[in-house]
């Protein structure tokens, strides 16, 4: 699949949830792309929680 194809397909999911844990891989990744995306307002300050090490 290629970024626009993504970005055309993209949905929120309703259903149930498995339980199981998301490699760490996979979360840098995800959040890595959260930062690249521009903020709602021009300057808005962004805060993120490290759940990494149980803080």
């Amino acid at each position: 699949m290629n970024t626009i194809d993504a970005i055309k397909n993209r949905h929120s999911y309703r259903g149930k949830y498995t339980g199981a844990k998301v490699p760490r891989e996979d979360l840098v990744t995800i959040l890595e792309a959260g930062l690249m995306v521009p903020p709602k307002k021009s300057f808005e300050e962004r805060a993120w929680f490290n759940s990494f090490n149980g803080k």
